[in-house]
């Protein structure tokens, strides 16, 4: 097995933060943390050259951990926060937007408190507190319609699956008559 180049080190340009972290970098990786986005889109945005010089130092997804830490951005887990303490600012957000689901208010959430917090926590805080609300969100969804069809040729369920379109270069199409269960095409 070859050596690596360097101290044993898996890249070739120093860390940015062999010197402590910049305030510009700090804000940088603050504002797209409470944007949303993923460690790789982070860094993706990092890399880009506007907040340190990508000719002389590199960074990746360990010390991205290590700075996020270090500034107080942490995920939902490791933030840890419960039902109760959500339920203050729970309140509030759910003034400004009464008609809010639980995705919805995780996003909300982050953006307002700049914490993330669980989709379970938010649910256990609706069955908690809000139940009349959700079975009236609940229930947009979920209505049952009924309809008559002619008979036997009538009507045919199509479908698609794309699944294995990159993988395997295969997509499948398929129609079926639902009365008989016949296969029309595959």
């Amino acid at each position: 097995m070859p050596a690596q180049k360097g101290q044993g080190r898996n890249q070739h340009l120093p860390n940015h933060a062999a010197a402590p972290l910049d305030a510009e970098l700090e804000l940088g990786i603050a504002r797209l943390f409470y944007q949303g986005k993923t460690d790789n889109q982070i860094l993706d945005e990092l890399r880009d050259g506007t907040y340190f010089d990508t000719t002389q130092y590199g960074i990746g997804k360990t010390r991205l951990r290590e700075y996020k830490v270090t500034i107080g951005c942490l995920g939902a887990r490791k933030e840890g926060l419960e039902v109760e303490d959500i339920r203050e600012k729970m309140v509030l957000l759910r003034e400004m937007y009464p008609w809010s689901g639980a995705r919805e208010m995780v996003d909300l959430y982050l953006s307002e408190e700049k914490k993330k917090v669980r989709r379970g926590i938010v649910y256990k805080y609706f069955h908690q507190y809000e139940p009349e609300l959700l079975e009236q969100r609940k229930g947009v969804v979920f209505k049952k319609k009924s309809w008559i069809s002619g008979g036997v040729g009538h009507f045919w369920a199509l479908d698609q699956h794309d699944k294995w379109k990159y993988k395997h270069g295969l997509c499948l199409h398929i129609g079926v008559e639902p009365f008989s269960g016949l296969i029309l095409w595959l």
